[in-house]
């Protein structure tokens, strides 16, 4: 059964390929198929996306 994950951080990144604790972290719930929403902080967030 898929879990809904609200992922709250202050770290800005551009997609999961890069090479953190948090992006390893997401990429493990998206691997074993949970659905995750991330979102930024607003005083770091861009006009980018996480891909």
């Amino acid at each position: 059964m898929p879990l809904n994950i609200l992922f709250l951080t202050l770290l800005d990144f551009q997609s999961l390929e890069e090479s953190n604790i948090y992006t390893h972290l997401m990429s493990e719930f998206v691997k074993n198929n949970h659905n995750v929403y991330c979102f930024l902080s607003a005083s770091e967030a861009t006009n980018d996306t996480v891909r």
